[in-house]
């Protein structure tokens, strides 16, 4: 336990997702990670944005640095729980929320598109492009709730006036 505090950041990484070590020293390299991201160098920060655990997302999801979400949004233990959880904290940076919304992997979710419509800090082109692909019924929830910025409630609005708009898509489904 006094060593871990010596250990290479790579090393911190690799204790934290090393399951066969103790919880209380994987937590501790996981704390001491915490603790160094804001001194780490971008291309440090980048490469542990590639193999980081779960509890590190969060943190790394905060970066103001497109370069790093988008490294991050490649990892394989980021899951759709991480991402929507993150696109719901108020203190969400418009990079992330761009950046979610426009990766390859997580534009597809339903949840995470839902979630980024919801989110008032999304960017308005990347808000305005998933509005077709929502349930009727979320689009009504969405054109009421009082944080919708107004161009999205009036899109909101005008979808649902559309007479060729018959059904709702179902959650899985895309258009």
């Amino acid at each position: 336990m006094n060593l871990v505090k010596f250990l290479f950041w790579r090393d911190l990484a690799g204790v934290a997702n090393d399951f066969h070590l103790w919880p209380s020293l994987r937590k501790f390299a996981e704390r001491t990670l915490l603790e160094r991201v804001p001194e780490m160098a971008l291309g440090e920060k980048i490469a542990l944005a590639r193999i980081a655990c779960r509890s590190l997302h969060a943190r790394l999801l905060e970066e103001h640095e497109s370069l790093v979400v988008e490294a991050l949004l490649w990892n394989g233990q980021l899951t759709e729980q991480d991402i929507v959880a993150a696109i719901m904290r108020p203190s969400s940076p418009a990079v992330a929320l761009e950046g979610i919304g426009r990766h390859p992997r997580w534009r597809d979710c339903y949840a995470v598109r839902l979630a980024l419509v919801r989110q008032p800090h999304t960017p308005t082109a990347v808000a305005l492009g998933f509005l077709t692909s929502l349930t009727n019924e979320d689009l009504r929830a969405l054109s009421k709730l009082a944080d919708t910025p107004r161009l999205l409630s009036l899109t909101a609005d005008r979808i649902l006036a559309d007479p060729t708009r018959q059904r709702d898509p179902e959650p899985g489904e895309d258009r």
